[in-house]
């Protein structure tokens, strides 16, 4: 009897051990396969890497008039185009998605730059990710001289009223802090609405207090999207372009109207193209210490490649037309 029940155990014990033993193996290969991540899952993650920090600009379309045919002024024939204009126009367009993102926002971050003090301005020393891009993008920005905002006539005291105001000057719309709650130029502005009654003197000197703060602030955080960049070769801002590429491909017609403007907006290179037409409207350019170097004027601003660039970036989201909404915002301020 007792050596039955001793075989018995046995028995029960190599049963249970043989179990486990198969348990553990189906563990051990369900650990070692794992799901291809989603793209819900990526965004998720460099959200949370961000928190948030390196958000575009949340701009408003202005209600301007737009044509389905592009009427500004549109890229020169292949007559007027030198060989190096049109090498520099087939370079890009060779590009990846990727690697075109990488250089609009980096040609983007070179004219924000100039907005700070030369010698605080910050400057990419590598980009692995990007290296060829990087390099041929690659600009000594400490010898570019420095642009101050200095706003024009039609903004003052009286337009913190209008609702159309944050639209057609959308550098007021810029955030004072990094991070998605941080109160922008417009609403620290506004909030002293009634000082500038008494003193509208004040007006023009806290704007432009204001604004070299947040320029500051808004180079900073093309700065950080850039390191992010060049270390990962992505980034969640670069997601929201390539989706946007993705859409308009699988559309018919992605034509000029308001709304599409304000998904346009929701893409860091074309809110800062918006960004940088109406700033170089309403921006003076000062000396800068190098007797080799003669003053240009804001239109014939150093880095002239960015319209090529431009080009290039606007062709991708089938929407060429919208330069003509840039253009048009200081028309019809």
């Amino acid at each position: 009897m007792n050596r039955l029940t001793r075989q018995n155990w046995n028995k029960v014990t190599i049963s249970l051990v043989c179990t486990i033993t198969s348990i553990g193996l189906i563990s051990a290969c369900s650990s070692v396969y794992q799901n291809p991540e989603s793209f819900e899952d990526k965004m998720s993650r460099f959200e949370a890497r961000n928190l948030g920090l390196n958000t575009p600009v949340k701009l408003k379309a202005a209600q301007v008039p737009l044509t389905k045919n592009n009427t500004s002024r549109g890229p020169a024939s292949v007559d007027e185009k030198s060989q190096e204009e049109l090498h520099q126009v087939s370079k890009y367009r060779n590009l990846s998605n990727r690697q075109m993102y990488f250089t609009g926002l980096y040609s983007q971050y070179l004219e924000f730059s100039q907005y700070q003090e030369v010698d605080k301005r910050k400057e990419v020393s590598h980009c692995p990710a990007f290296h060829t891009q990087f390099v041929d993008q690659k600009q000594d920005i400490k010898n570019w001289p420095k642009l101050t905002y200095a706003p024009s006539g039609q903004l003052n005291a009286n337009r913190l009223t209008h609702t159309d105001t944050p639209a057609l000057f959308p550098e007021l719309m810029l955030p004072l802090e990094r991070g998605q709650n941080s109160q922008t130029v417009y609403e620290a502005m506004k909030s002293n609405q009634d000082k500038y009654k008494v003193s509208p003197q004040h007006f023009e000197a806290d704007l432009q207090q204001l604004m070299t703060k947040a320029l500051v602030t808004h180079s900073q955080k093309i700065y950080h999207e850039l390191l992010e960049l060049c270390e990962y070769g992505q980034s969640d801002n670069y997601y929201v372009y390539e989706n946007l590429v993705n859409h308009t491909k699988r559309m018919a017609s992605f034509e000029a109207s308001s709304s599409n403007v304000q998904i346009l907006l929701k893409t860091t290179l074309f809110s800062n193209l918006t960004l940088l037409q109406s700033l170089y409207q309403q921006s003076e350019q000062e000396r800068i210490a190098s007797p080799s170097r003669s003053i240009a004027s804001v239109e014939n601003r150093p880095y002239r490649d960015n319209e090529d660039v431009t080009t290039e970036v606007l062709k991708r989201i089938n929407s060429s037309w919208s330069q003509q909404y840039v253009e048009s915002l200081t028309r019809y301020r």
